[in-house]
């Protein structure tokens, strides 16, 4: 059996207390001790003086492990951080030192170092790869006439239960026929694109969205980016996804998510519905609902005009951490453990 070093010391000690190889055997308690092992290891300190450390084998010497070809080893096994990649494979090393693939494979072990396979993913185009400061984010949204009812303040203090209160004093009345404007924007961390306004009766469909892709939407996120490197994204609504719509923004933008890399229905995501939309809401219909569609117009106006693009930049910030909470979650509901405007 094999003695620990700890073990050796303590026979040792023993023995110097003029104890015999059986009497040490005796005291040794629960430990798993053979008498013979015992015996064995009593010759062996009384020949080395009491001394525990592993003498040097008689082996041949080492000579394809030296301090010069082990150094080599481990510069061409690992590749430094700023060259990612560089390193070589445990076959390339054995032959550019001269050395056996085996010796290559010992003195990597020694050195802790341990070998992972690499796997095949997808090439990452510039969409992919983009980070958040590059996305031009956008969206279309409805603005009624007559100002949305919150009903997070909306209480009614009363005694008593709730069935005994009033019908009139628990509901608040909407008019689903409210005269709106459709409005498309575009935000990104360089600023803001210009703000589009749809005719009252107007519809959108794939024809009319790509004729304003190439009027106005694109040309406004050129200006807002004038070096090209922007990447552009929207959501998964009919005219967005259809095949001339992708078509023309291959041939026309230089970097867009598409409908397989956007979720659908994800307005989490999204720092135009997120944030945007609840915070011009919060601006146009501060005093009230406007008295027609042209003061609607010019109020969502003044507030975009006013929106400090700093503000942008706080919203854009919360993407990835919203990203990273969508993965956590499973692609659930995200917007709950975020504070709203």
């Amino acid at each position: 059996m094999v003695f620990s070093e700890r073990e050796q010391i303590e026979v040792w000690g023993m023995m110097t207390a003029g104890l015999s190889a059986t009497r040490i055997w005796e005291l040794r308690g629960d430990r798993p001790w053979v008498y013979q092992s015992i015996w064995r290891l009593c010759q062996r300190l009384r020949a080395n003086n009491g001394a525990v450390g592993r003498k040097r084998g008689s082996g041949r010497p080492r000579a394809a492990r030296t301090e010069e070809i082990v150094a080599q080893v481990r510069t061409r096994l690992r590749s430094p951080p700023r060259r990612l990649g560089s390193h070589l494979s445990h076959r390339k090393t054995a032959q550019a030192i001269g050395i056996s693939r085996r010796t290559v494979q010992r003195i990597a072990k020694e050195l802790g170092l341990r070998s992972f396979r690499k796997i095949k993913t997808h090439r990452l185009t510039p969409a992919h790869e983009a980070d958040e400061h590059k996305i031009v984010f956008t969206d279309e949204k409805y603005f009624e006439l007559h100002a949305p009812a919150i009903t997070q303040n909306q209480r009614v203090n009363m005694s008593g239960r709730k069935r005994d209160v009033s019908t009139r004093r628990l509901v608040i009345q909407r008019n689903r026929f409210s005269r709106k404007v459709m409005v498309w924007a575009g935000i990104s961390w360089r600023g803001k694109a210009a703000l589009h306004f749809f005719e009252p009766n107007e519809r959108m469909n794939g024809a009319t969205y790509r004729q304003l892709l190439v009027d106005e939407i694109l040309p406004s996120c050129r200006d807002l980016c004038p070096d090209g490197s922007f990447v552009f994204q929207q959501d998964s609504a009919r005219p967005h996804n259809a095949n001339d719509t992708i078509a023309l923004l291959n041939d026309h933008a230089p970097g867009f998510i598409t409908p397989q890399q956007w979720p659908a229905s994800s307005p989490d995501l999204n720092p135009c519905d997120y944030r945007l939309w609840a915070y011009l809401q919060t601006k146009v219909y501060a005093e009230g609902s406007p008295a027609t569609l042209d003061e609607l117009v010019l109020k969502i106006r003044d507030a975009w005009e006013a929106l400090p693009v700093r503000l942008i930049r706080t919203w854009i910030n919360e993407w990835k951490q919203r990203l990273r909470k969508c993965v956590r979650n499973q692609g659930k509901h995200i917007q709950q453990y975020f504070n709203k405007i």
